[in-house]
């Protein structure tokens, strides 16, 4: 009977790694430090050295990270299932349903913006960090269901950090130059990804299901 229990607590302890691996992928948690990082520039520009604040400034981009992805995975779903190159993510597969994938999406931003308003009480003053923190999160969003339809829709990803970093930055005090600058400069590294290292990394997949981004529109085909 001893035997019996401990072979299914090893069993359930398999299971439950498992499932978190497949929610890491799903979360895109490989890189989720660069967006976990633009509000802590943010701060840092303005001269934040105290590390629980930058701590959970970077919670509240991480967090806000697997929200993005993790909408655009259920958004694309249609799109992904044609590629046999990303068969093994997690909506893909069937590892994990739309359902718990939209749970997860919606306790990821939960926990995002509730880690924001305790720092706005705790350390900082609510506005205007929080209205840029909850702008970031709408242009993510509005990226996540248009990418596909309409060309150059990656302005959105690129809006959306860089209002999250203007968001750890005017948490500290009000805009530097500097904080302007690092806010620019990431901005533009992000759209350099997204435009040409993302959108010839997408393009066959796109090209198949007839999706209408500026790498299709600008006839790159694989």
């Amino acid at each position: 009977m001893a035997a019996k229990q401990i072979y299914l607590y090893k069993k359930q302890i398999v299971f439950s790694m498992g499932a978190v691996r497949e929610y890491l992928k799903l979360s895109r948690s490989f890189n989720a430090g660069l967006t976990g990082i633009s509000p802590v520039m943010g701060a840092v520009s303005m001269g934040e050295g105290r590390l629980l604040p930058l701590f959970l400034l970077f919670l509240v981009g991480f967090f806000g990270h697997v929200y993005g992805f993790v909408v655009n995975d259920i958004v694309d779903l249609k799109v992904d299932r044609l590629s046999s190159e990303i068969s093994d993510r997690p909506l893909v597969s069937g590892t994990i349903s739309k359902r718990n994938a939209w749970i997860f999406a919606i306790i990821s931003m939960a926990l995002s913006l509730s880690i924001a308003a305790f720092l706005s009480f705790r350390y900082y003053s609510f506005f205007p960090a929080m209205p840029l923190l909850i702008a970031s999160a709408l242009s993510i969003t509005a990226y996540d269901f248009i990418s596909k339809k309409y060309p150059a829709m990656d302005v959105f990803v690129g809006a959306g950090i860089f209002l999250l970093i203007l968001y750890g930055a005017s948490s500290v005090g009000k805009l530097t130059e500097l904080a302007w600058i690092v806010a620019v400069l990431g901005t533009i590294q992000v759209l350099f990804m997204q435009f040409i290292a993302g959108g010839l990394k997408d393009a066959e997949n796109d090209y198949r299901a007839k999706a209408n981004t500026l790498a299709i529109k600008m006839g790159v085909r694989v």
